[in-house]
């Protein structure tokens, strides 16, 4: 007995073009089809996307990475009792706080590193609104919040002063301003005295040891062209 029409097996060229033609019909499809051609003709140069670590990176590498190793050793006792949920944040917050210092150092470009800056503020009043339930907490993290905000906001103006002929100074003022912030330069170290003792032991000496030194390598990469 024969197979019907519709029943017949269709050859294996048929079955791809319909697939394909079915493809094309849908948004997702012409996308997917876009990005396997995308892919197929621009194969991925991971040399292009890596760059080498220099010098004064290194220096400023070092002691996030030791730091970090130091507090998170010393965190695992700290943390002994809390809640799993009180823990999964603290080492949440923690890591990315690491992670944005690193992409601080290591960004590329301007766009990159204000980015990076803003992810380590957000990051590190996560770990400083650890005891968000003690009103002082709180009120330091709002603070520390709006210190690294005003910070960043000056670190874009500076950038944007800097594009402009003949506001190199103005340029050089707002980046003192903005490092000066995350450094604590009298009289920009109001967060400081409320920060510190709200955060946690082990994120205080990260923000001490490793954080307010980028302040430091923020102004010589901005002074260096």
């Amino acid at each position: 007995m024969k197979a019907s029409r519709s029943c017949r097996p269709l050859p294996q060229n048929s079955l791809k073009s319909h697939f394909h033609r079915a493809l094309r019909n849908s948004r997702g499809g012409r996308f997917a089809i876009f990005a396997a051609e995308e892919y197929n003709t621009r194969p991925l140069d991971l040399k292009r996307h890596t760059h080498p670590v220099n010098g004064l990176q290194a220096i400023f590498l070092l002691p996030i990475a030791l730091v970090g190793l130091a507090a998170a050793l010393h965190a695992t006792g700290y943390l002994h009792g809390e809640s799993r949920a009180r823990q999964t944040r603290f080492w949440a917050f923690f890591a990315a706080t690491l992670a944005a210092m690193s992409g601080v150092v290591l960004a590329p470009g301007q766009l990159t590193f204000l980015l990076a800056w803003e992810a380590m503020g957000l990051a590190s009043a996560g770990l400083v609104a650890f005891e968000s339930t003690e009103k002082t907490v709180r009120k330091a993290t709002w603070i520390y919040l709006l210190a690294c905000h005003a910070g960043a906001c000056a670190l874009m103006l500076a950038g944007v002063l800097l594009a402009r002929p003949g506001c190199v100074l103005a340029a050089f003022v707002c980046a003192a301003v903005g490092f000066g912030l995350k450094i604590g330069f009298p009289p920009f170290h109001v967060w400081l005295p409320e920060a510190h003792p709200a955060a946690p032991a082990p994120a205080s000496a990260v923000m001490s040891g490793a954080m307010i030194p980028l302040g430091f390598y923020g102004l010589m990469r901005f002074a260096t062209p």
